[in-house]
């Protein structure tokens, strides 16, 4: 049987900020040993999980992308929860509270995949995926399917930078409706402090002050650029408020970083990945 490959797919169908941006070519393996088969013929390959944090290059890109959406099977042994590195951020929690474990409803709302939660080693309020990881499964530079174990180099916004493929999560007994109640806490923090519509996410990295406070203090919360716009509501989220491109948002980033960068001597870090990018 062939591996799935879907031709001149739209970014705003696969990422949650969306441009103007077109893969001639997606690749959607089915097992991870087809998705370890890729790396074996293909050079230059960039994973697509939930496109939450990544901005596609306006107009045709003839880049290797590879999907994980099909990568979704779940495994559970007491505390552990194995995941494939396509499972969404939902179906994990889902999985996990039906056999009443939790420990990661911090993370709730985000449209994210295990892959790139662990990749960023992502965070919100205070706690990091990473504490929850007791093994990684990935490929080696020669494509070799290995286990990785505790202690990992994790740091902000920095987790595991190989080939993900699998991912074991440690997480602690919780009742069905304490996780519930403390998911929906948590949505409503995010609710209340974040904006709604098309966006990356964070898009810059918190450093010595918060980003979000240095975009609003040199006065940007509202500008626009085409159809993106630096949130009225949260500074560090740009916003795809009409049919916005990806050079929109590239132009409002280095706004940004640039009247920063000149107020506070602050060099802000990009959290999204722009696809190609060395």
């Amino acid at each position: 049987c062939c591996m799935e490959i879907k031709y001149n797919i739209q970014a705003k169908n696969i990422t949650t900020y969306g441009g103007k941006g077109v893969l001639k070519k997606l690749y959607l393996p089915e097992t991870i040993n087809e998705f370890a088969e890729l790396w074996q013929v293909e050079k230059n390959i960039h994973i697509l999980g939930g496109g939450s944090n990544t901005i596609i290059p306006d107009g045709e890109n003839g880049l290797t992308v590879v999907s994980t959406a099909k990568l979704k099977g779940i495994e559970v042994s007491g505390n552990h929860i194995v995941a494939e590195c396509g499972v969404r951020l939902s179906a994990l929690l889902k999985r996990a509270r039906e056999q009443s474990l939790g420990g990661l409803e911090f993370m709730a709302g985000v449209p994210a995949t295990v892959g790139g939660l662990v990749r960023m080693n992502a965070g919100a309020f205070g706690h990091e995926i990473g504490v929850y990881v007791d093994k990684i499964v990935s490929l080696s530079v020669d494509n070799e399917i290995i286990e990785y174990y505790p202690p990992f180099d994790f740091g902000y916004r920095n987790g595991f930078q190989g080939v993900l493929l699998k991912v074991s999560f440690n997480l602690d007994n919780m009742p069905i409706d304490q996780s519930v109640a403390t998911e929906k806490e948590y949505i409503k923090r995010r609710s209340l402090s974040q904006p709604k519509g098309r966006s990356t996410g964070s898009v810059f990295k918190n450093g010595k002050y918060s980003a979000g406070y240095c975009i609003d203090k040199v006065g940007l919360k509202g500008l626009r650029k085409g159809g993106a716009e630096i949130s009225k509501i949260h500074g560090n989220f740009i916003v795809n408020v009409d049919d916005g491109s990806a050079e929109d948002f590239l132009y409002l980033v280095g706004v940004a970083k640039k009247r920063v960068f000149e107020e506070f001597g602050v060099d802000l870090e990009k959290e999204f990945i722009l696809l190609g990018e060395k």
